[in-house]
Formats: C-alpha cells, structure tokens, sequence
C-alpha cells in the first residue's frame, strides 16, 4: 500500500536523517500495521534490534516474516539468516549469510551495514575496512547511518592499530560534520596513537574553542587518555583526566549529574582513585539492581577495592557479579586483583555465554582491562582474526 511504503519511508529519514538522535520506529511500526504484508518495516525492526543489541526486541518481528516465508525473496531469505543466526548467538553463521548477501546486492546499504557489525563482532576489523568504499553510497542527508557507519570503521582501524587510516577517517567525519564531538574525538585517539602530542593538546584546544559548546572536550580528553596511557605517556593520560574531570566539577550540580558516567570515566584517567570508588557506590544505590549500569557501576566500586588492596571487597564484588552472570565485568575486577588468567576466562566465557558481549566488547586500550595490557593470553584473544 503506497501510504504503507510513505510512512515507512519516513520512519527512514526521521532515523537516518539530519537529526543523528532521531528515531523513526514509531512510524515505522505504523507502516507495518497499515500493510502487515510490506516486509521491509518488519525486517528493518528486527535489525535494528539486534544492531542495538535488545535480542527480545526482534523475536516478534522475525516472527512475522517467518510466517511468510513461503513468499519471500532471495534476499529477503538471506536477511532472515542473518537474523536468526545473531539471534541464537550463532554470529559465525550470521556473517556468512551476510556476506552472501552482500554478493547479491553489493551495494546495498543494509546488508552493509549487517555485514560490518558482525565482522566487528567477530574481531574481524580486516574485513570492515575493506569494506569502507561503500560508506561513500550513503547519502549526506542520512546523517545518523553515515556516522554509525564511521564508528564501525573507526573502531576497526583502532583494532589494527592503522593510525594514520584513523587520522584520515577522522579527517573525512570532521569535514561531514565540522563540530562533531565523535569526530574529535576520532582525531584525537588517532594523534595519541601516533604519539603527536602537541597536535593533540591543539585540537583539544580547537574543541573548547567552538562556539556554545558544540564539541564536549571533556569526551576529546577521556578518549585520547586511553590511548595516550596505552602508549606509555602516563603523565599526558592523568593530566588530560584532570582537566577533563575539572571541567565537569565546573557545572551546575543537576548538570554533572546528567554526565556523571563520563565524570566517572574522567576520575579513573586522572586516577584519584577515592573520589572514582565513591561515586561508583552512589550510582550502585541509585541504579535498580537488574541493570547493566548497576553491574557496571559494581564492577566500578570491585576495581576500586582491588586497587587499594582491599581483597575481600573485591572479591565480594565478583561473587554478586557472577550470579548475576555478569562474567564480562567479573572479569576486570579479577584483573585489578593480579588475577589474570582467572580475568581471562571470566572474558572467554562472557565472549561464549553472555548475550550482547562480543569481541567488540574488547577494546585493546580499555582502562577497566588495563591490568591485561601486554599479558600474552589477552594479546591473543584480541588480536583481529582473518
């Protein structure tokens, strides 16, 4: 039905277009109960809830297709595949028929995007750049798609550790979108990758300059210490901590609340560990005990304790974590205990068992697996594949 196909149309738009925060799955939704038997809105549901990682979110939709699968097409067939191998955890299998799809349509935005999320799932970044000439398809006016895009490949050349591709992705997010934070943000970790400090402490500088606050130089700083302190200027990463966690102390009290997670990130660069432990216990009481920023926010208060030799606390940290299942987070109290190999099967098993962890979850620089760096077992479960 054309008023089916208009209102799916600009549930598209109203998702990928000027607005990078729009969300057009209301309209969408509509067109899919205006004509149950146009399948792209039901197929765009259901991978945009496994994009998302909400698995439960995307069992109705693949229902719906599945009820018609005597009708659909090849590609359609395919885009099913994917679906239900992400969904059952088969990620393996998933890729394949993403790739197959990608062979029958090869310039199709979607099965791109399929394609380069579960090759980054797979540790695969190899395989995400090479597929980075298809970004160039996707209209400037589909802001949001184009910069979700980016974030792909950004994380791939990270994962490579190809700083000057970095630089150059960085470069292009900036020219689409001038004050764009990720785009700093993007340069900066490229810089500090290839150890160009002074360029860095300039494009920070460039950051707090624009106008009205456009690009949040708080995330500029957190981001490049990570790689600043992965590449041994420990000093630079605790000073751009500082500075980052100054700025935010500098706000109105409702508003650091609102950036209280990067306030968090902030403490834990410039590593004043006390102030770090205690914010992380007042989000523990604060959050409901089933969630992942609980879990997250416990592993913060497990960290803090391993870290001041408080074992016992640390330990009880990574038993609630294990009956909860959270053996991702399990894992970086371990580390920060000096237990390494324990930290390793803590990630092995979360990679194996864990719904939504996957080796994107793996950020080689990540300061919550900083007691990791350079441990052999941890080299080799992140180095791409492929």
């Amino acid at each position: 039905r054309y008023d089916a196909f208009h209102e799916f149309l600009a549930g598209l738009e109203q998702s990928w277009g000027e607005d990078s925060r729009g969300d057009g799955s209301a309209r969408i939704e509509g067109a899919l109960g205006m004509d149950p038997e146009f399948l792209r809105p039901a197929a765009f549901l259901a991978g945009r809830s496994l994009l998302l990682g909400r698995h439960e979110m995307a069992a109705p939709y693949m229902d719906h297709i599945r009820q018609r699968s005597h009708r659909l097409t090849e590609f359609e067939s395919l885009e099913l595949e994917i679906y239900d191998g992400w969904y059952e955890g088969s990620l393996g299998r998933a890729l394949r028929a993403a790739r197959r799809l990608q062979e029958l349509a090869p310039r199709d935005l979607q099965a791109f995007a399929l394609r380069s999320t579960l090759a980054g799932n797979l540790n695969r970044p190899g395989e995400v750049v090479a597929l980075a000439y298809l970004i160039e398809d996707i209209p400037r006016e589909f802001v949001g798609y184009r910069q979700h895009a980016l974030v792909a490949l950004r994380r791939s050349y990270g994962r490579l550790g190809d700083y000057e591709g970095l630089l150059e992705l960085a470069r292009q997010m900036r020219r689409d979108a001038p004050g764009d934070t990720t785009a700093f943000a993007t340069e900066a970790t490229a810089l500090a990758g290839l150890d160009r400090l002074d360029e860095l402490d300039s494009l920070v500088e460039e950051c707090r300059s624009l106008p009205g606050g456009e690009c949040d130089a708080v995330s500029v700083m957190v981001s490049a210490s990570m790689y600043l302190a992965g590449r041994g200027h420990r000093e630079r990463s605790v000073e751009y901590g500082n500075r980052a966690a100054d700025l935010l102390e500098s706000l109105p009290e409702d508003e650091l609340m609102r950036r209280e997670q990067g306030y968090l990130y902030a403490l834990r660069a410039a590593e004043r560990w006390d102030e770090y432990a205690a914010l992380a216990k007042r989000r523990t009481e604060r959050f409901e005990k089933g969630s992942d920023r609980y879990a997250y926010a416990l592993s913060c208060v497990g960290m803090a304790a391993a870290h001041g030799g408080d074992r016992e606390a640390a330990e009880n940290v990574i038993t609630e974590l294990e009956v909860r299942e959270n053996l991702y987070y399990a894992a970086f109290v371990a580390g920060y205990l000096g237990d390494l190999d324990r930290a390793i099967d803590y990630l092995r098993r979360s990679l194996e068992q864990q719904k939504g962890i996957t080796y994107a979850s793996l950020y080689r620089w990540d300061p919550d697996l900083e007691p990791l760096w350079g441990y052999e077992p941890f080299e080799e479960l992140t180095r791409p594949k492929g």
